[in-house]
């Protein structure tokens, strides 16, 4: 290309496609190469930046697009759509390690919850213990050396013990003898004025004289029928007793023949 043709290039705008070659003035079709059926510019390195002119809106609606989403990203914080999936996948990971923890929580709470129902088991089998250990043996002692009767042995233990409670007091455990209705405690001749087991025994002698030797009216026999010649409807032996009603109604018939 001479300085002449250059210079003119110079001052005269060439587009870089034709539809045909007449359109270029004529000094310059030479610098024109024809490719599928149009004409371009045969400039070194034209073809990787050309952009068609039926491109040139798409992207523009492209580069506005991404512009508006990278504004849209700023506002959030992240300064590019990279920037948010790099946070949101970080916070994906320490949301999956969260659930771990999540699950290992679970299982020490389930060990606890399983070792705390056996320490339980464990407790309740040795309150129950310590229970038949003090109504079976010393209530039942207490009862033998008042002089109850085999049928006040059998039945009285069952009567009083619910009237004997257990407390934890200074790391000591503690028998409470409690009244009739289960919470008041009871008076006696104890510690601190509180009822001790013999205490409990004396109220039981009063209430069922029939079931102490030497209290006059003990032993099996016949009760006494009511006023008017109908029977009581109790068992007239000990040995007939085979319920807790029968025995009760047993007893009380004794103790009325008594007075």
């Amino acid at each position: 290309m001479g300085n002449t043709l250059y210079s003119e290039m110079l001052t005269m705008p060439l587009p870089y496609v034709v539809e045909t070659i007449e359109s270029v003035p004529e000094a310059f079709r030479t610098e024109y190469a024809e490719k599928d059926g149009k004409f371009y510019l045969a400039l070194e390195g034209a073809d990787d930046h050309f952009v068609p002119k039926s491109e040139w809106k798409k992207i523009n609606d492209e580069s506005t697009g991404r512009r508006h989403q990278i504004n849209a990203w700023k506002k959030l914080g992240f300064e590019s759509p990279e920037k948010a999936a790099e946070a949101f996948e970080t916070q994906k990971q320490l949301a999956a390690q969260a659930g771990d923890g999540a699950a290992i929580l679970k299982q020490h709470q389930d060990a606890w919850a399983t070792e705390k129902a056996a320490i339980e088991s464990e407790l309740n089998a040795a309150r129950a213990s310590e229970r038949g250990a003090v109504v079976g043996e010393r209530l039942s002692g207490a009862l033998a050396k008042a002089g109850a009767t085999e049928e006040g042995l059998e039945l009285l233990p069952d009567r009083f013990g619910s009237r004997i409670t257990f407390e934890t007091v200074d790391g000591k455990r503690v028998v409470k003898i409690m009244k009739a209705d289960g919470a008041t405690p009871m008076a006696g001749s104890g510690e601190g004025g509180m009822a001790t087991l013999d205490d409990l025994v004396k109220e039981a002698t009063k209430k069922y004289p029939s079931l102490f030797k030497g209290s006059g009216a003990g032993g099996g026999g016949k009760p006494p029928e009511e006023k008017g010649g109908g029977g009581t409807g109790a068992p007239t032996a000990w040995a007939d007793c085979k319920t807790d009603e029968q025995k009760v109604a047993f007893l009380k018939a004794k103790n009325e023949a008594k007075g």
